[in-house]
């Protein structure tokens, strides 16, 4: 065999403590396994707090304040007002399930890594086995070079193996950014009210039909219709309005119509008629059942004043700022052989 079983072993530890460090960095799970070399936790930055229970306490508070007004706030007095917000036991029971929901994928992600790395190693160790079988090698310090060499190989492997996660990790934190941030916004709100999210001039087709009218103006909805929405295994053309992301990067931010009210946008109007630029209506499928059941409950449209935020509406807090120096940190730690070159050293002289 190329490696030894204590090598392959840990190979195994070294995907649940990278794996650890992202969730005690996101979600403030106990670490689990030996931290790897060089791994970055800084949790200090946020206190007792994780980082994506700071996009909830955040969202809290733009409930409280509406998103263009927390968006114009310093680090500091967002800190400030987190601070200050009453955390009620069903805002910790909300975070506890939003927390499973991330240490669930990260899990998932965590298998599948370690799956690659198995399958990784029998290669490596086919590749060896007739390495062995073809080269008559003359002395042993030959052979233990072309060991080393072997092992390298997997070593590269392994390490192109991790580089692939760091995309999937991205999307799920990027997109659980969103999720956790909108659930401290209803969390501020009561099943009556309605709601509606502006998206990006430049959002995707699917959230132009869900979140703007033909005429410009944003669809409302009533929360009691959209709390339980999940667009999680739906086909896009079935998707639909949810507190939290539509889509993977989905960044549409939600509002309240008690804080402000948005009427018809002679720009998202024509970004809507660009997202669907090339479908016809008839070619598009009918509404399902609990789309005309949402779209009955939809409160009447109404001109009112115009959104006064941005033109491409961003994320409205600094967090996403922070978020990609956090996991770059996070990330770190399984971006290089080196994490791997400690866990297979021994191996290599054998």
């Amino acid at each position: 065999m190329l490696l030894d079983e204590e090598a392959e072993e840990r190979l195994d530890v070294t995907v649940e403590a990278a794996m650890a460090v992202m969730a005690a960095t996101f979600i403030a799970r106990a670490l689990r396994g030996r931290v790897p070399p060089g791994a970055a936790v800084s949790l200090n930055q946020f206190g007792e707090r994780s980082f994506l229970e700071k996009s909830f306490f955040a969202g809290k508070v733009a409930g409280e304040l509406g998103p263009d007004a927390l968006r114009n706030m310093s680090e500091s007095d967002l800190d400030e007002f987190i601070n200050n917000l009453e955390v009620t036991p069903s805002d910790a029971v909300k975070i506890e399930q939003l927390k499973t929901d991330t240490q669930r994928w990260l899990q998932g992600r965590a298998d599948a890594w370690k799956q690659r790395n198995r399958e990784l190693v029998v290669v490596a160790d086919r590749k060896w086995t007739g390495t062995l079988q073809a080269v008559p090698f003359q002395t042993s310090a030959a052979r233990q070079v072309a060991r080393a060499s072997a092992i390298d190989g997997l070593v590269r492997g392994l390490a192109g193996a991790a580089e692939s996660v760091n995309p999937d990790m991205e999307r799920l934190f990027q997109t659980d950014i969103n999720q956790y941030f909108q659930q401290g916004q209803a969390a501020t709100m009561n099943i009556d009210e309605v709601v509606f999210k502006i998206p990006r001039l430049s959002a995707e087709k699917q959230c132009m039909r869900l979140h703007v009218g033909s005429d410009g103006t944003p669809i409302r909805y009533r929360l009691r219709d959209v709390q339980g929405n999940s667009n999680v295994g739906r086909k896009p053309n079935n998707w639909v309005f949810t507190i939290g992301p539509v889509h993977p990067h989905c960044f549409c931010i939600l509002h309240r119509e008690t804080q402000k009210k948005a009427g018809a946008d002679k720009k998202r109007k024509e970004a809507r008629a660009e997202a669907f630029k090339g479908f016809a209506p008839s070619s598009r499928k009918k509404a399902t059942g609990q789309q005309r059941t949402q779209q009955k409950k939809q409160p009447p449209l109404t001109k009112s004043l115009e959104h006064e935020s941005c033109e491409d509406d961003e994320f409205p807090i600094h967090l996403k700022e922070l978020f990609q120096d956090e996991l770059q940190k996070s990330l770190r730690s399984i971006r290089n052989t080196k994490l791997f070159d400690a866990g297979l050293s021994k191996s290599r002289h054998l």
